[in-house]
């Protein structure tokens, strides 16, 4: 179907380059912060200009002290999108199997929103910071396709209408552009990515889905392999 098609398709625009440290918008002179000079455009009026967005990522804004961190990543004209980098991963969202805390995930998508900012959403499936009654589970496919399925509907459906976009897939490739090993691809096969991106995409039909990579800038192997990777979706859809 379309809609899966034309995710895939922006991914050699839309991994990396969108997310940058929040305090990207200063200029370090002999090792201390200066503001950017009066007069200059902020970077999300920038890209905005340009049919784009330009993001940062925050982690624990609930118990920062730092008001000028804070300020800045709050700040909708520099920063029109934000990225919660760690409390929707799955260790933070599905910590014992089928029981789900969406707390840290809620407050940063409430923060931005209050702020003027889109949130990206971060992530449905990744090899990492899993909990560890899954990665130390004994899983057959059928087993382990039911539990990313599900973790997928119940991420999709609690965060439903609020996020302008889902990284589906995290970093699935190795940069030999082979597979990465996880117990997704391990024990599910390739086919992961496809039921991962058809279940998002049932679950919510207007967010944005993304494939989410590294060193994918140029061509090289791991974007050859994503390239590869997006026509045989188009392929089936």
């Amino acid at each position: 179907m379309a809609p899966l098609v034309q995710i895939a398709a922006t991914l050699g625009l839309a991994l990396s380059s969108a997310f940058v440290p929040a305090n990207a918008a200063v200029i370090e002179r002999g090792g201390k912060p200066t503001p950017a000079p009066s007069g200059l455009k902020s970077l999300n009026t920038l890209a905005k200009a340009k049919g784009r967005y330009f993001g940062t990522i925050v982690n624990t804004p609930w118990d920062s002290t730092d008001t000028k961190y804070l300020k800045l990543s709050g700040n909708s004209k520099e920063f029109g999108m934000i990225t919660p980098e760690n409390y929707q991963k799955w260790f933070a969202t599905e910590p014992v199997r089928n029981e789900f805390n969406f707390t840290g995930g809620d407050y940063i998508v409430k923060w931005a929103h209050k702020n003027g900012q889109v949130v990206r959403g971060h992530n449905y499936v990744w090899h990492s910071q899993l909990p560890d009654w899954l990665n130390n589970g004994t899983w057959d496919k059928k087993t382990l396709t039911s539990i990313m399925v599900n973790h997928i509907v119940k991420m999709g459906k609690h965060w439903k209408g609020q996020l302008y976009a889902w990284d589906v897939v995290n970093e699935p490739f190795n940069d030999d552009g082979t597979w990465r090993s996880s117990i997704w691809h391990d024990i599910i096969g390739p086919e992961f990515i496809n039921i991962a991106f058809t279940t998002a995409r049932a679950v919510d039909p207007h967010s944005k889905l993304y494939i989410n990579d590294y060193n994918v800038e140029g061509v090289n192997a791991k974007s050859t392999a994503h390239y590869n990777l997006i026509k045989s979706l188009q392929k089936k859809h």
